[in-house]
């Protein structure tokens, strides 16, 4: 359902597919990810490139993604993420990606810290990143003090390249 211009998912009429694993929504004008929370099935959801400027609570309830992007949008917390993470301490998120976005604050990665499955998360790709990619400690700190260590790979580098301090 990519580039439909749709601007609710309830516009997608996905009830008719509740077995659903793949769902493409990018490049639409979506504010809010209302009515996914049915497609209690799905693994993979790609929201890129929409309007969304939260991680609403319908994608919470979708306990069997293990890859979101939400690159391209609005978001500014991982919170909703943070409580998705200690709801399900066995959650089988293992990629998310969110370069392109307003994250500000290094303690956010903190946020993903209970996925146990989680290995890659893109905060910047190319010259698309958030505003936390801009701090002299990133990407280090982020490694360290915010994602937990199943983490292998930051914005596509292995994360043992990335861990270590930048010279003085």
């Amino acid at each position: 359902v990519h580039s439909n211009h749709l601007v609710s998912v309830a516009d997608a009429e996905l009830g008719a597919f509740p077995r659903l694993c793949e769902l493409n929504l990018s490049s639409n004008d979506l504010c809010t990810l209302d009515g996914v929370q049915t497609l209690s099935a799905l693994e993979v959801l790609n929201v890129s490139s929409n309007r969304l400027a939260a991680i609403d609570v319908p994608i919470v309830k979708l306990t069997s993604l293990r890859s979101i992007n939400l690159s391209y949008n609005r978001i500014a917390s991982l919170a909703p993420l943070g409580d998705l993470g200690r709801a399900a301490a066995e959650h089988p998120l293992a990629s998310l990606q969110l370069q392109g976005n307003q994250i500000c604050s290094l303690a956010e990665p903190a946020q993903l810290r209970h996925f146990r499955h989680l290995s890659e998360v893109v905060f910047r790709r190319d010259s698309s990143g958030n505003p936390l990619c801009d701090h002299p400690n990133y990407p280090s700190a982020v490694l360290r003090d915010g994602l937990p260590a199943c983490v292998s790979r930051l914005d596509g580098v292995p994360a043992e390249l990335l861990a270590q301090e930048p010279p003085a």
